[in-house]
């Protein structure tokens, strides 16, 4: 996989690999976690319907890996297996926001990761564990943090309505 990830099956697979490595980080059985969330950023690369000029627009995929039985649903299922310790994956997506052409250019013509190109166009350092290109771009009223909430309340649905995802069998 590359520094920076492009389309939704890299961005994906890079959020997976990230809850996978968090979610394994124990062997300990008395500090088995019931959660592990892993979040990657991305670019999509776009073509202008009318100028036909390359676009890149950014977003990024949140996996959270977590034990079936860590249900957070207000539901008092006496019936389910407590002991049942398999696990589940549920991924979300961002929405995905226009760069600007000059983070376009760095990106695509340059080889540089978005952080970077973000930090010499703006003139920052270290950006993306800052604000982010999105705090900046809307000055503020998204940060980083605000950006991956949905993505994150989205991944737990199964969690949340255990008797939609997690007790049914394909």
């Amino acid at each position: 996989m590359s520094d920076q990830p492009f389309g939704d099956e890299e961005t994906k697979l890079g959020a997976y690999n990230r809850a996978y490595a968090a979610f394994s980080s124990t062997n300990d059985q008395e500090k088995q976690i019931d959660f592990a969330v892993g979040l990657e950023g991305g670019l999509e690369k776009s073509i202008h319907p009318q100028t036909k000029e390359n676009e890149l627009y950014c977003m990024a995929w949140m996996a959270v890996i977590g034990r079936k039985t860590a249900v957070i649903s207000s539901s008092n299922d006496k019936e389910r297996n407590k002991s049942d310790n398999d696990t589940y994956c549920s991924y979300a997506k961002t929405a995905s926001f226009l760069l600007p052409p000059k983070i376009c250019e760095l990106v695509l013509e340059h080889n540089m990761e978005l952080g970077h190109a973000d930090d010499r166009v703006f003139d920052r350092v270290n950006s993306k564990h800052g604000s982010g290109t999105v705090g900046v771009l809307t000055c503020g009223e998204i940060d980083r943090k605000d950006y991956y909430v949905h993505a994150l309340k989205l991944c737990l649905i199964p969690w949340v309505r255990d008797e939609l995802y997690l007790r049914t069998s394909c």
